[in-house]
């Protein structure tokens, strides 16, 4: 099962969670990513570029991303697969898991998050990169 693993995944990610507060000026909520900001670290996951053909495909939906990822659903922290992941979530730290090397560090805010086949076995995201 290792090897299916490391083909399947072969990569690591950290999950930021923003903090959520409300504005006492204007009563607005606003996010922090870093104040009160939660990681998860060490997810397997598989991090890849979008191709121009499938970044034009999104768009036509509303969806903007240069990169996809893949992780096990179970890896996932449970606020990543609720519906309001694209608000809350980056990923960080990208690393391949056979050496720790980075891949990329990101950030990447979360702009779509789909349960790959409604069987709670893979998640897969739509990526942007935080400019």
């Amino acid at each position: 099962m290792g090897s299916e693993i490391d083909e399947s995944f072969p990569h690591t990610c950290s999950v930021l969670a923003a903090a959520s507060s409300t504005s006492a000026e204007d009563g607005r909520p606003s996010l922090s990513w870093s104040s009160g900001a939660t990681t998860t670290t060490g997810i397997a996951c598989r991090l890849s570029e979008v191709s121009m053909q499938t970044r034009a495909e999104l768009a036509s939906g509303a969806i903007q991303a240069d990169h996809e990822m893949w992780l096990a659903w179970g890896d996932a922290p449970s606020s990543l697969r609720a519906a309001t992941a694209e608000r809350l979530h980056r990923i960080i730290n990208v690393l391949r898991r056979a050496d720790n090397t980075s891949v990329d560090a990101g950030p990447f805010d979360v702009r779509h998050a789909a349960n790959v086949g409604g069987a709670d076995e893979i998640l897969k995201l739509y990526l942007m990169r935080v400019a």
